[in-house]
């Protein structure tokens, strides 16, 4: 008897392992691509369907406002759902879609599985102001934080917290085009009421900036069940990240080697979990005080997160587990704990230009080559599944491929990384 088909929603590193690990285990996958240049086209896994081709045809035919574009998606989804039959899953790998498919949620319910946490309770997980409100009221550590305020507002929350400050969007993909980049540090007061005097902070988030940055952020990977009960639970260390200290991983290891053990860190997870009731994958991200070890919140992906093909890897299929909890099954076989192999794991390439980005902390160009031999977990590349490592390094070698050499001595100013 088959099995129901999966469809991943796929965001580039993320999606890929995703579609990866379902397809090892003899799902049917049907890859839904974003854009011309995603690496997946190259693998062999998965059907691809090139929702960009689609979007793009649907832009053509009449102009369309930001949030029916948006919207059109779940019309999408819906429409491919029924032809395929036997309700397919559904697998976001984004906090926008992961809230598309919770607000389509008794729509989609009707033609396929997808996770069941209601739309309003996932936007408050997903949007770091309304977390950070629900955490603090339940007494779990939270960096002092401002948001949805005026100028007056920020002169005020200001004259309390000197700087440094962290600006940063309210979830991944929030409209935060004035930002220039994912995180960005403001050093002063006085350059913060200027910032926000020009650009205003829609769709963002203040925060109270505090030193931890690469090597200091630590990840709770894992899966709760449509009670929201933790199935399984995982630690991650954020070795280095691009951009450096703010950024996205790029060298990271499980297990964490945390220094009050990872004990610690899946405690005051579990406490956060235990007042949210979620459904589904869970990369909940800390930050930890290198003077006290306290541990802060910082943000919740509620859906699959950049390194879980490195979960995979050291022996925690969470998207499998997720493929059999949307059928059914109770995953009593699942140790809540379970002892994984350690491995480091890089994505090459973004590791390079952080690595070319002199920050204060970054290694000596020795000691960083020297990590490297380490691992035995990559973002892209896969000895079965070659294609789309290939077509990433061709992408960077017509980009300007030399700066990697160079990346050993002197940092050159080759592009394209």
């Amino acid at each position: 008897m088959s099995r129901p088909s999966a469809i991943v929603l796929c965001r580039v590193a993320t999606g890929l392992a995703v579609v990866r690990s379902l397809a090892s285990r003899g799902i049917g996958v049907h890859a839904v691509l974003f854009a011309a240049d995603d690496p997946l086209h190259y693998s062999r896994f998965g059907v691809k369907v090139k929702y960009y081709e689609h979007r793009n045809q649907t832009t053509e035919a009449g102009t369309l406002q930001e949030q029916d574009a948006k919207d059109a998606l779940a019309d999408f989804l819906f429409e491919y759902a029924s032809r395929l039959g036997d309700h397919p899953l559904i697998i976001p790998t984004c906090d926008e879609n992961a809230l598309l498919l919770a607000k389509h949620r008794l729509r989609l319910s009707r033609v396929s599985r997808i996770w069941s946490t209601p739309y309003d309770h996932l936007s408050d997980i997903i949007k770091k102001d309304a977390l950070y409100r629900i955490a603090i009221d339940h007494g779990i550590p939270v960096l002092p934080s401002l948001s949805g305020q005026d100028y007056e507002g920020v002169e005020m929350w200001t004259a309390q917290y000197s700087g440094p400050y962290l600006l940063k969007p309210t979830y991944h993909q929030a409209n935060t085009s004035h930002l220039g980049t994912k995180n960005k540090v403001i050093a002063t007061r006085e350059d913060l009421l200027h910032y926000v005097k020009h650009h205003g902070v829609k769709s963002l988030v203040i925060q109270l900036f505090r030193w931890g940055g690469d090597g200091e952020i630590y990840d709770a990977y894992g899966l709760c069940n449509s009670h929201g009960q933790v199935v399984t639970i995982a630690s991650h260390r954020r070795i280095r990240q691009c951009a450096p200290n703010l950024g996205a991983t790029s060298y990271g290891e499980i297990p964490a080697q945390i220094p009050e053990g990872e004990d610690a860190l899946f405690g005051i997870t579990s406490k956060l979990l235990s007042v949210l009731t979620f459904h589904g994958i869970f990369g909940i991200e800390w930050l930890r005080d290198r003077e006290t070890g306290q541990l802060y919140l910082i943000d919740f992906n509620a859906r699959p997160f950049l390194s879980i093909g490195h979960l995979v890897d050291c022996g925690l299929d969470l998207p499998w587990l997720a493929y059999r909890d949307l059928m059914g099954d109770d995953l009593v076989d699942v140790d809540l704990k379970p002892r994984l192999k350690h491995r480091y794991w890089v994505d090459l390439l973004r590791d390079v230009q952080g690595f070319r980005a002199k920050a204060p902390n970054r290694p000596i160009a020795w000691d960083w080559a020297s990590s490297l031999l380490k691992v035995s977990s990559h973002a892209y590349w896969s000895w079965r599944d070659p294609g789309p490592a290939l077509m990433r390094l061709g992408a960077a070698a017509r980009g300007g491929m030399g700066a990697i050499g160079k990346a050993f001595g002197k940092v050159g100013t080759a592009d394209g990384l």
